[in-house]
Parts: structure tokens; sequence; C-alpha cells
């Protein structure tokens, strides 16, 4: 069964064979772009959470900060403070890492169904 696609690129094809000759390069392109995107999507959406969960806990340590009571509780906040932070941020780091393992693996799928298409196109022409 052909798609609505197939059939109107068939039509235009009669007109003009340059149509025809670049389809496949169209095809895996919108795949390329398609791919892209929605790996920037999960980096910005990652990246979005990561910068809230920051951001409630510098509000978390003002709030801590007005209640110390000595130097000492101070000290101790601050210290636990820089702590969690440096914890969060190699996290995150471990996170995007991963993610982006993930964009190499998508990235390098499509593009590998380029490769046939192209010697394909090379011998045609």
């Amino acid at each position: 069964m052909t798609r609505p696609k197939d059939d109107a690129l068939a039509s235009l094809a009669q007109f003009n064979p340059w149509i025809a000759s670049v389809a496949p390069f169209m095809g895996t392109s919108v795949k390329l772009t398609e791919t892209m995107r929605t790996q920037a999507t999960a980096v910005a959406s990652e990246l979005s959470d990561f910068t809230m969960r920051r951001i409630q806990e510098d509000v978390r340590l003002s709030e801590r900060i007005a209640g110390c009571r000595s130097a000492q509780d101070w000290q101790q906040i601050w210290a636990e403070y820089w702590k969690k932070t440096f914890a969060q941020y190699q996290n995150e780091w471990s996170r995007l890492a991963s993610i982006n393992q993930g964009n190499v693996a998508a990235l390098s799928e499509v593009a590998a169904e380029l490769q046939p298409i192209d010697r394909k196109t090379r011998m045609a022409a």
C-alpha cells in the first residue's frame, strides 16, 4: 500500500526527475532533523529541571541561614550547602553525558542511512 506522500512524490517526479533523485536525501534529512530536535529537547528539559532544583536549594539556603543562632550553625549550613551543590553538579554532568551518548548513537543510526543512499545516487549519476 502506498502512502499519500509517496503518491505525491511520484506525481512530482514525472515532471521533474531531480525530485526523484533527491527524495531519499530529503527523507533522511527530515529524520536527522527530527532526531536532533528530540535530543535537543531532552537536553533542554534536563537543564531546565536542574536549574529549578538548584534555585530551590538556593532559596532554602537563605531560609536556613536566617535561622542560624551561632557562627557554628552558619558554618555547618554553609559547608552542607556546598557539599550538596558539588554533588548535584557532578550528578547533572553525568546525566548530561548519558543523554549525549544517546544523542550520538541516535544520530549515528540516521547518518548510517545516508551512506547507502549516497552510493545509489552516485551510481545513478
